[in-house]
């Protein structure tokens, strides 16, 4: 069998030593990644602002405006990207693989369609810092002109979802979306009024997981570290505290203890998320540590003092683009659980220790003209208010309307 004209990988690798990279090897490119191959790389972001216009080889040095800082981070990475050693590797021993996407440009073109400038450079920048070390003189561009729809936050967008395409998504992305979104405000979008009604915050918030989202390419983000990325967006952005989100209930208790739950010799309080298979545990990690006998045998705080130990329930982050429904789905499902539990286990407590839960933390503005924020609601008043208002929970009450007026 003759293998001389055999295909290999070889056959599709430019090596790093290479002058530059040829006609021929633009044309091996263009067989395998294109718009009609991968539409996502060219076509499906056409609606954020960027027409593909063709790919084709341009000089290194054209690309200097277009540069972004050492890590290659512009507006659409945080850090370093951390595969940059393996890239670097790979160029060296294998080449630059044709077959892979082009660096993605955005230029300037005069009425001949040809480029006048290179303005921005929002993927491959890995790559391209890459080859900055290597002999190759240019590189296989893929160009796009602004539409109508172009803008900076918009551009943040489409390169964190470019960036996103071939790569799994774990704690560290939510990182690079953190960083990408942050960048999207500071540049202007998503606008929100300086005093925003409550249905203004709700649509702003939805449009914000919607962009990360596609910024993550359908990545569905934990919503709780979602919405404590946004609540805190939010609350910078509006200078005052909206949406309190709760990272432990050590936190919470730093804030409760400054409006009276401060520990007293015969009641100790505590915080802890709304999970009915986690108060069991915690009352028993409590006991523990307030049971130990002294050296002068003096007895534990729930024999000798007949403490009380007294629970509040936090929420986490809230969720702001539907925040008075999180807030009653939430804390009512959380007590309509924990009493079915409770009442089925039925416990004694060693020595008659006294644990109970007295309440929820209240973390949302737009609830304060019910129970003020950041203050503790027991969940009997919680439910009684929601059974009362089921239709309209979270609207003033006419004795609230009276005054107001």
């Amino acid at each position: 069998m003759d293998n001389r004209n055999r295909i290999t990988a070889k056959n599709f690798h430019v090596p790093a030593n290479s002058p530059e990279f040829l006609e021929e090897h633009l044309k091996i490119h263009l067989k395998c990644f294109n718009k009609n191959i991968f539409p996502e790389y060219f076509t499906d972001f056409e609606h954020k602002g960027l027409t593909y216009v063709r790919t084709q080889l341009i000089e290194e040095t054209d690309l200097d405006r277009a540069k972004s800082d050492k890590f290659g981070n512009q507006k659409y990475r945080p850090t370093k990207n951390k595969k940059f050693n393996v890239i670097n590797e790979s160029v060296d021993t294998e080449g630059v693989d044709l077959r892979k996407k082009p660096l993605q440009l955005v230029v300037t073109l005069n009425e001949h369609g040809e480029i006048v400038s290179v303005d921005y450079l929002f993927n491959g920048n890995t790559l391209n810092h890459v080859l900055d070390k290597k002999t190759l003189q240019n590189r296989i561009c893929a160009i796009y002109i602004k539409n109508s729809n172009f803008s900076i936050p918009n551009l943040i967008e489409i390169g964190a979802n470019q960036n996103s395409l071939e790569k799994p998504f774990g704690a560290n992305d939510d990182i690079t979306l953190e960083h990408c979104l942050k960048e999207i405000i500071q540049e202007g979008g998503y606008p929100l009024r300086e005093n925003p009604t409550d249905d203004e915050i709700k649509e702003w918030t939805t449009k914000l997981k919607l962009s990360m989202s596609y910024m993550g390419n359908g990545y569905n983000m934990e919503g709780k570290k979602a919405n404590s990325i946004i609540n805190e967006i939010l609350n910078a952005k509006l200078k005052r505290i909206v949406a309190r989100t709760i990272k432990s209930g050590e936190e919470a208790m730093e804030q409760l203890r400054t409006i009276g739950y401060v520990d007293t010799p015969t009641v100790k309080y505590g915080c802890i998320g709304a999970f009915k298979k986690g108060v069991y545990p915690h009352y028993l990690s409590t006991y523990k540590k307030h049971s130990n006998i002294d050296l002068k045998g003096t007895k534990d705080y729930f024999d000798f003092s007949k403490g009380r130990y007294e629970v509040i329930i936090h929420g986490g982050s809230p969720d702001m683009s539907d925040p008075i429904n999180w807030f009653f789905n939430l804390f009512t499902d959380f007590w309509s659980a924990w009493n079915e539990l409770n009442d089925f286990v039925s416990p004694t407590f060693p020595n008659g220790a006294d644990m109970r839960i007295i309440g929820a933390y209240q973390p949302l503005e737009c609830l304060s003209h019910i129970w003020p924020m950041g203050t503790v609601v027991s969940f009997e008043d919680i439910v009684d208010y929601y059974e009362k208002n089921k239709g309209s929970l979270g609207a003033f009450s006419e004795e609230e309307l009276d005054e107001a007026a």
